[in-house]
């Protein structure tokens, strides 16, 4: 196995694949640019609504800065 090879194989194991994100699906980040909300203030009506069950949660992994996460995205239901 040449250097190249190896390398290709340890990229493939550290980084995760990213996530297809569902239509309706938004993170808080999104939401708060559609609310004009700070995140901070976003995050919270996310959560008063959650809490009422008005939201279904799923997590998506994307990429933040140069690794990849499972980030929380919501939608009404």
């Amino acid at each position: 196995m040449s250097a190249n090879e190896w390398l290709q194989a340890i990229n493939e194991k550290l980084h995760h694949e990213v996530d297809k994100i569902d239509e309706d699906f938004y993170s808080v980040k999104q939401l708060s640019g559609i609310w004009n909300l700070s995140n901070s203030q976003a995050s919270k009506r996310v959560f008063a609504l959650r809490e009422k069950g008005m939201l279904t949660e799923k997590k998506f992994r994307i990429t933040t800065g140069n690794k990849t996460y499972p980030v929380s995205h919501f939608k009404f239901k």
